[in-house]
Parts: C-alpha cells; sequence; structure tokens
C-alpha cells in the first residue's frame, strides 16, 4: 500500500503575551491647603494730613518713616509732623532724621507685643548744655497723652537710639514720638525749646487674641452594689 504522508506542522503564529499598559505620570502638581500664618512683611509710612504724621495704616510687622522726617523745622517735609500741637522750635538746628518700630516676634503689631522703636538723629553740640533724646509713646495718636520710654544724651553728629516698649490695648492706632532737646529736662512729651525738633510716627496695632478654653462638667454617677444571696 502507498506510504502514508504525515501532515506538516501548521505554520500559524503563537499568539504573544500581551503586557498591561502603564499609564505614564503626569507634571501636574496637586496644590494642598496649608494652614501656615500669613506673613505681613514691613511697611513704608505715608504723611496722613488728618493726623498731622507719618502712619503705617495697615498690619505690619515693622513700620519706617523713610525720608519723612529728614531736616528739621522749616526744612522738614510737611513738619512738625506731629499729632498735636507741639512744634519744632523756630531755630532748631537738632533734627529727627529717621524712626523706625520693628515688632520683636517678626507678626504684625499686636497688643501685648515687645516692639523696639529707633530712631537716626542728627545732634549738634555746643559744650554749654546736653544733647538729649527722649522717645514717648501714646496709646491713641487721635488723642495723645505722652508716656515716657526712654531718654539718652547723645553727642555731636549722628546717632542712633533705641528702645523696646510693649504695645498696649486701648487703641488700633498708636504713635511713637522722638524728641530731641538742647538742655531741659524731659517733659510732658513736648520740649518746646527754640533748638529742638519733634517728630511722631503713627502705627496699626492689632487687637490682643485671647484663647479661652470651656470646661463640662459631668454629673457623678451613684456606683450601685448588687446584693447576692
Amino acid at each position: 500500500s502507498p506510504p502514508t504522508t504525515t501532515p506538516n506542522p501548521t505554520s500559524g503564529l503563537t499568539p504573544q503575551p500581551t503586557r498591561p499598559s502603564t499609564s505614564q505620570p503626569t507634571d501636574a502638581v496637586t496644590l494642598k491647603p496649608t494652614n501656615a500664618p500669613i506673613e505681613v512683611g514691613p511697611s513704608v509710612a505715608v504723611f496722613d494730613a488728618a493726623l498731622g504724621a507719618p502712619r503705617c495704616a495697615s498690619a505690619a510687622s515693622s513700620c519706617d518713616s523713610g525720608d519723612l522726617l529728614k531736616g528739621s523745622s522749616c526744612s522738614e517735609p510737611n513738619g512738625s509732623n506731629s499729632v498735636d500741637e507741639c512744634v519744632d522750635g523756630s531755630r532748631a538746628i537738632q533734627s529727627i532724621e529717621r524712626i523706625s518700630v520693628a515688632s520683636l516676634s517678626g507678626e504684625v503689631f499686636q497688643e501685648g507685643d515687645m516692639v523696639s522703636v529707633a530712631a537716626d538723629v542728627h545732634a549738634w553740640v555746643d559744650g554749654q548744655g546736653d544733647v538729649t533724646v527722649d522717645i514717648y509713646h501714646a496709646v491713641s495718636a487721635s488723642y495723645p497723652i505722652w508716656s515716657l520710654v526712654h531718654s539718652e544724651v547723645v553727642n555731636g553728629g549722628m546717632a542712633t537710639v533705641r528702645a523696646n516698649h510693649g504695645l498696649p490695648g486701648g487703641s488700633p492706632t498708636q504713635a511713637f514720638r522722638f524728641n530731641i532737646r538742647h538742655g531741659g529736662k524731659p517733659e510732658t512729651g513736648c520740649s518746646g525749646g527754640q533748638w529742638d525738633d519733634v517728630d511722631d510716627l503713627i502705627l496699626h496695632v492689632e487687637p490682643e487674641v485671647i484663647t479661652t478654653t470651656t470646661t463640662t462638667a459631668l454629673p457623678r454617677v451613684k456606683a450601685r452594689h448588687a446584693l447576692f444571696d
């Protein structure tokens, strides 16, 4: 009998295993909410015509008069730059050149906070009397009652006088005053001498944040004693 023919193997292709598609990472950034406090930086004062002195009217961690106080008497922009009736001397040769206030905590000015207040002054000394710089603070710039913060005798030429002071409560608009005088003694905020210069800086002070804790008293439950036979 004729030989049998062995069938040829099929030439079909074996299917390749499929690989799951891998999605490519995206460059999108997911923004997450943050509880970090909003930082408020320094502020440069603007002259306030209603109050009569340079003012930082909004919340800030520092306040600087910039160039608004350079000079004295008639040479000073907007002189006398005081919030009350105190004026520069008619022959003023002493000069407050610049005032700055900065929060020691680095946060916005707030009632109860400590601040550093400083001024660059130019003193003229004749040897016949001390030249003294007095620093005052008023809780309200609108109704100023001046409290003496610091007094310091300076030499002739340029000098920086500074002090630390706590901001009290009572008004959101507070003021610091520097009074440079030839001779005399600290007065109630205004030396009034013919050689003297006075300048104020107004700042905004936020109210103190008071955190309270409420305690709830729970009623006492009397224990019941079970009786067993």
